[in-house]
């Protein structure tokens, strides 16, 4: 239910220069499993600009404490989701623990808690996010935040809107399991063109459910009678940038 890695471009992985995220600072966080619904967090600990994050109406008991880079794309200054027309909700996975009443009356508290907003310098340095070429049943390669030291086959299961889209780890077995999916953009670092883990020299995992441990892209593209995502879908540098490479490295380390 929670992500725990690390969204950004390389050039934001230097540490902030001041320490205003202190134990107690808000910030609005978008959903990034199943939705892009936006809601409040409070930051627990700041370490070199990482930070703790706890979604404000939860128990302190409550296991959905996630990690995220202060400049990471679905991380935001309060205010943000008027701004942009969204409505505050809390994310699907939490949401069941409370009725709608309740989380109203802890978006109000949090309203008439109001404090400074955060200086806008800030967030200089946040990624902008660009548009996507990507469609649904696309497949691709994917870092599986369940697993995150493999990578397997994936799917573009939806698209939000030209910033956003929803992939899902691919699972062939007949039985009912729960979904893994998660939400991405375009230069999110856990995803990747078909064949890159063979060009780089790394393993891919087949999905469960598939027949035998040889994963071959052409046959189950075939088989699954799905197309691949384009090349020009993923960023020119991921496969040569230094930088880009140590942020995969930050992501696989911290989901």
């Amino acid at each position: 239910m929670e992500r725990t890695g690390e969204q950004t471009s390389g050039a934001t992985l230097e540490r902030p220069t001041s320490t205003p995220l202190a134990p107690g600072s808000r910030l609005e966080c978008q959903a990034f499993q199943d939705s892009l619904s936006t809601w409040i967090v409070t930051v627990v600990e700041n370490i070199g600009g990482r930070l703790k994050l706890h979604y404000e109406g939860l128990e302190s008991s409550d296991n959905f404490e996630h990690w995220l880079y202060y400049l990471d794309p679905f991380l935001h200054h309060v205010g943000w989701a008027a701004q942009q027309g969204y409505e505050l909700q809390p994310p699907l996975a939490i949401r069941h623990l409370k009725n709608e009443t309740e989380w109203q009356e802890i978006l109000a508290k949090v309203k008439e808690e109001e404090e400074e907003p955060l200086p806008s310098y800030l967030f200089k340095d946040k990624q902008v996010i660009g548009t996507h070429a990507f469609s649904v049943n696309m497949k691709l390669e994917a870092v599986d935040p369940w697993s995150p030291f493999g990578i397997s086959p994936a799917t573009v299961v939806k698209v939000f809107d030209e910033k956003y889209f929803l992939v899902e780890m691919d699972d062939l077995r007949p039985e009912n399991h729960a979904k893994r999916s998660f939400v991405c953009h375009v230069n999110s670092p856990g995803i990747f063109p078909v064949q890159w883990s063979l060009k780089n020299g790394l393993h891919i995992s087949p999905p469960p459910g598939y027949p035998g441990q040889d994963f071959d892209w052409a046959d189950y593209l075939k088989q699954c009678g799905a197309e691949a995502a384009p090349q020009r879908c993923f960023p020119e540098v991921r496969s040569h940038d230094p930088s880009w490479l140590l942020l995969l490295d930050c992501f696989l380390c911290f989901l």
